[in-house]
């Protein structure tokens, strides 16, 4: 079953959401995308500018913050390799 692959309730460390509430909301947000993907696929998206601009603003924003931890993680792993390289000689 697919609870079995999931890890124990009592092993999430975190201050901000309990392990129940963010899957829940894990789960809500991926219905919410199946259900925008099919009202696409149907055809039944009403267009609107306004829309769009908002979407595109928020998904900009969240890339940009996304390509910003990817260079922090990449800067972090190029130090981390720097100083390995450079304690084995």
């Amino acid at each position: 079953m697919i609870w079995d692959r999931l890890p124990r309730f009592d092993v999430w460390h975190s201050a901000t959401l309990s392990y129940p509430w963010l899957l829940f909301s894990q789960i809500v947000i991926l219905g919410l995308m199946v259900y925008v993907a099919l009202r696409f696929s149907s055809g039944r998206v009403p267009v609107s500018r306004g829309r769009g601009l908002v979407f595109l603003s928020l998904g900009g924003l969240y890339l940009a913050v996304m390509i910003a931890r990817l260079v922090l993680a990449s800067f972090l792993i190029a130090v981390g390799m720097y100083h390995r390289r450079a304690s084995s000689h």
